[in-house]
């Protein structure tokens, strides 16, 4: 975020993570103020299956700059999307007293809390993730921020992993005929497993592909999986701008 202070979105997904659709971007699948209204999983438990602590009931989509997902056992730190609101700092018509334009507040925020010591090295069961979910369940300001969004949105498990049996859905996930746009969009993205058209695919605790050869052998797979997505090359011409020293 220092490096690049005028950035107003920054999504983080892990090195054993693959893009698989590439004609959607995160504009128009996950990030528009309607779209993301209908994605965000309200009055859920922040840590399935029964949290106590849930998302909010009302939250407008605007004010969201955390997005998360999660599987049926916890969040997932493997994708998440960090992003700055239009009127923080500058950006809207609203200009804050001693702001820098293009400064957040709230992303230096949760990285720092999140990065902090006392997170670091306390010893959670799964470390980072852990942390995130301590995050999220005892810091007001962090679960004001929050959005929970259905897990094949942004990290779908490959089938071999457990794809959508019936373990890996809720009751009801597909059953109830949605009544709005919204139950009609999430119930699409019901389960974990990777379906046709998911954005991407994420090999859970494969770790270092090249040295396994069950993990090379599913990546392979979906790597086959992308060709049908690449875009043709963009025919040469002049660039534009000053030229980089």
């Amino acid at each position: 975020m220092s490096t690049y202070p005028y950035t107003k979105t920054f999504w983080f997904l892990s090195s054993d993570s693959l893009i698989i659709n590439m004609d959607l971007d995160l504009e128009t699948h996950i990030l528009s103020k309607k779209r993301l209204g209908n994605l965000m999983l309200r009055n859920h438990a922040v840590i399935p299956p029964e949290s106590i602590i849930k998302t909010f009931k009302r939250q407008n989509a605007d004010d969201i700059q955390l997005i998360i997902t999660q599987d049926t056992k916890s969040v997932k730190s493997d994708s998440f999307i960090i992003r700055r609101r239009k009127d923080e700092m500058g950006w809207g018509k609203k200009k804050h007293k001693g702001g820098k334009k293009g400064a957040t507040m709230f992303g230096y925020y949760l990285l720092d809390l999140w990065f902090d010591p006392l997170y670091r090295f306390y010893h959670f069961k799964e470390g980072e993730t852990s942390a995130l979910e301590h995050l999220i369940q005892w810091h007001p300001t962090v679960l004001a921020k929050l959005a929970i969004i259905p897990q094949r949105v942004m990290l779908s498990y490959p089938v071999a992993a457990g794809g959508n049996s019936p373990a890996n859905k809720k009751k009801g996930d597909k059953d109830a005929k949605p009544t709005n746009e919204g139950e009609e969009i999430r119930a699409k993205y019901a389960g974990t497993g990777f379906e046709s058209g998911d954005f991407v695919v994420h090999f859970e605790k494969c770790g270092d592909v090249d040295k396994n050869k069950a993990c090379m052998k599913e990546f392979e797979r979906y790597w086959k999986m992308t060709e049908k997505y690449k875009k043709p090359e963009k025919k040469a011409g002049k660039a534009k701008g000053k030229p980089v020293a």
